[in-house]
């Protein structure tokens, strides 16, 4: 019988599926691990710490105090910006003729698709990056293939040689600042 479930087992495996009590640990594990991580409250947890909300007054009200979050505006940008959305033509995995791809562990679908909008919908004369990664991949392709390099783009980047500079090509319109961020003079 144990051979009949090792070999079950492996099949499940092999197909991306586990049983519902392994998949149940396991989303246990992670959900501890990443408890140990970060405390919530940390500012790198994604989750608050729930303890101090009951002592805020503030805390429980729908509005938050001396902040226009503006929602009419803000759902009207995202209305301009989904019509770009069509016309995005990004891969999905990585390809020679594009250094940003949809499908990576750091700067990922929503990620790339807004700032991608946000490009051409601002059409900003200069963006300054502070550090380096999959969103310049995206920002160089969208200035190339979308805005005719007309962007100056501007990386202020440590170590660029460990990726920034394998994307970078010399029609781009860009500078690398190899400095930290607090040697930087502002112009």
């Amino acid at each position: 019988m144990s051979t009949v479930r090792s070999i079950l087992s492996k099949l499940l495996r092999s197909a991306g599926l586990v049983p519902a009590s392994t998949y149940d640990a396991q989303q246990k594990e992670l959900n501890d691990w990443r408890k140990l991580m970060w405390k919530p409250g940390h500012y790198y947890s994604p989750y608050h710490d729930l303890n101090g909300l009951g002592d805020n007054p503030q805390a429980n009200k729908d509005e938050l105090q001396s902040i226009d979050l503006n929602e009419t505006a803000q759902l009207a940008l995202l209305e301009e910006l989904s019509g770009y959305y069509n016309s995005i033509e990004f891969p999905v995995t990585k390809q020679e003729n594009r250094r940003y791809y949809f499908h990576n562990d750091y700067f990922s679908y929503s990620d790339g698709i807004f700032l991608h909008s946000l490009m051409r919908y601002l059409k900003p004369k200069r963006i300054l990056e502070i550090g380096s990664g999959y969103s310049s991949a995206m920002m160089l392709d969208t200035n190339e293939h979308y805005l005719n390099n007309e962007v100056k783009l501007s990386f202020v980047e440590p170590y660029p040689e460990e990726r920034l500079l394998k994307l970078i090509r010399p029609a781009d319109n860009s500078t690398v600042l190899k400095q930290f961020i607090q040697q930087v003079v502002v112009e």
